[in-house]
C-alpha cells in the first residue's frame, strides 16, 4: 500500500512539473511573438482535461504576463498578404461558388466582420515617422490627417476588441467601442512625451471596451462593490492558478479573499450568465426560449412546487411555537397564507388592535423566532 501510495505520488508530481514546464515554454513563446493563439494553448493542455474554470484561469496566466491571445479566426484575413491572394489561382470551391452565383463580395455582405477586415486592411501600417507627420498636420487644423491617423490603426484597435470576446459582448460592439477610443487617443495623443501612439492608444481603446462591457455584458448591472469583490476574486483565481497549476476550492479562495466560505459561494453564483429568454436557441432552430419553455401556470415545476410546499411546512413548524396573536401577526404582515403583504394599518384592522401594537407584537414575534434553536434551517429555502 505504501509503495502504491508513493507510485501515485510521483505520478501527480510529474504530471505537474510537465504542466509547469509547458507552462512556462509557451509563456515563452508568446512573449517572443507577442501573442499566442487560442487552438495552441487549448491543443497542448488537452492532454491534462481541464475543467472550463481551469481553463479561463490558464488564459488569464497569459494576459497577466501581456501576451496577447488570439481567438477569432478572422484575424487570418487581417493579416492577409494581398500579393499571394491576387497571384494564387482559384481552387475548386472558389469556382465552385462562382458556377452557384456567389461572389467573394457576396460572402462579405453575408459575414458583416469579414467585409469590416477587407475594408481596413485598405489602410496601411504607420511608421513612428508618419505617425508624428500626421500629428503635425492635425495640429496645424488639418481634419484628413486625423481621419488618416485612425484609419490607419484601425487594424490595431481590432486586434484588442477581439480579445474580449469571452466576455459575451459580440465583436462588432468591442469593435465600436475600440474605435471610439481610438479616435479619444488621437485627439488626446501628445508626441512631446516620448509614448508611440500605439502604446498610448491602448489605454484609451482599453477604457472604452471596459466601460461598455461593465455596462452591458449582464442582463442585471451588479452593484460596484460587488463587481469590486468578483474582480478580486479572479485575480487570486489567476494568481493561485499562475502558482499551483490548478483551481483553488471555494475555502482557499475564501482563505485568500479574506471573505468567508457564504460570501465566496454567494458572489460566485453570480458568475452565471443570464440570457434573454427572446434569444434564438440554436441557428438551426425557429422561435425563441421562451417558446420552448412549457407554461408554467399549466404544468408547474414539480421541483419547485415539492420545496416551496417543504418551504412553508418548516416555516410554519416555527410559527407554531408562538402564541396565536403573534403567529396571525407574522402571518398577515408576511404574506404567508395567500402571499398579500398588509401594513400595519390594515393588519390591526382585522385583529382589532392599534397599529402599535401590531408593530410591538411583530418585533416581539421576530426576536423569538431569532433565538429559535436552529432557525438556521430555513436558510436554505432562501434561494428558492
Amino acid at each position: 500500500m505504501k509503495r502504491e501510495g508513493v507510485r501515485i505520488m510521483s505520478q501527480k508530481s510529474q504530471r505537474r512539473q510537465s504542466k509547469e514546464q509547458l507552462l512556462h515554454t509557451l509563456i515563452l513563446q508568446g512573449k517572443r511573438k507577442g501573442f499566442i493563439r487560442a487552438e495552441t494553448i487549448q491543443k497542448q493542455f488537452a492532454k491534462f482535461s481541464l475543467s472550463e474554470v481551469a481553463k479561463e484561469d490558464l488564459f488569464q496566466v497569459f494576459e497577466l504576463e501581456g501576451i496577447e491571445i488570439v481567438f477569432p479566426e478572422v484575424l487570418e484575413d487581417l493579416y492577409r498578404d494581398d500579393n499571394d491572394e491576387s497571384d494564387k489561382a482559384p481552387d475548386e470551391s472558389e469556382m465552385d461558388t462562382a458556377d452557384h452565383g456567389m461572389t467573394n463580395d457576396d460572402n462579405l455582405i453575408a459575414d458583416p466582420i469579414r467585409l469590416y477586415l477587407s475594408e481596413i486592411h485598405k489602410f496601411p501600417t504607420l511608421t513612428h515617422k508618419e505617425t508624428l507627420s500626421l500629428v503635425k498636420r492635425m495640429s496645424e487644423g488639418d481634419p484628413a490627417a486625423r481621419d488618416e491617423l485612425v484609419n490607419c490603426n484601425l487594424k490595431f484597435a481590432f486586434t484588442i476588441a477581439a480579445k474580449y470576446t469571452r466576455t459575451g459582448i459580440p465583436l462588432l460592439d468591442l469593435i465600436q467601442q475600440a474605435n471610439m477610443g481610438l479616435i479619444q487617443a488621437a485627439d488626446k495623443y501628445n508626441p512631446n512625451r516620448g509614448t508611440k501612439f500605439t502604446t498610448y492608444s491602448v489605454f484609451w481603446i482599453k477604457q472604452s471596451i471596459f466601460r461598455y462591457i461593465d455596462n452591458h455584458s449582464r442582463t442585471i448591472k451588479l452593484p460596484v462593490y460587488i463587481s469590486t469583490a468578483l474582480n478580486k476574486i479572479k485575480k487570486v483565481r489567476t494568481d493561485y492558478y499562475t502558482e499551483h497549476l490548478c483551481s483553488p476550492t471555494d475555502d482557499e479562495i475564501a482563505t485568500l479573499c479574506g471573505f468567508s466560505i457564504a460570501r465566496v459561494k454567494y458572489l460566485l453564483a453570480l458568475e452565471y450568465t443570464i440570457i434573454s429568454a427572446d434569444m434564438q436557441p440554436d441557428e438551426e432552430m425557429d422561435g425563441t426560449i421562451m417558446d420552448t419553455l412549457s407554461d408554467s401556470s399549466v404544468c408547474p415545476d414539480p421541483y419547485v412546487s415539492v420545496h416551496t410546499d417543504e418551504c412553508r411546512d418548516a416555516i410554519y413548524a416555527f410559527l407554531n411555537k408562538l402564541n396565536e396573536r403573534e403567529k396571525s401577526v407574522l402571518i398577515l404582515r408576511f404574506g404567508l397564507k395567500d402571499g398579500n403583504h398588509l401594513s400595519l394599518d390594515e393588519v390591526g384592522k382585522k385583529l382589532n388592535l392599534t397599529r402599535e401594537r401590531i408593530r410591538q407584537l411583530e418585533s416581539m414575534a421576530l426576536s423569538k423566532l431569532r433565538d429559535m434553536p436552529n432557525i438556521g434551517s430555513l436558510y436554505g429555502y432562501l434561494s428558492l
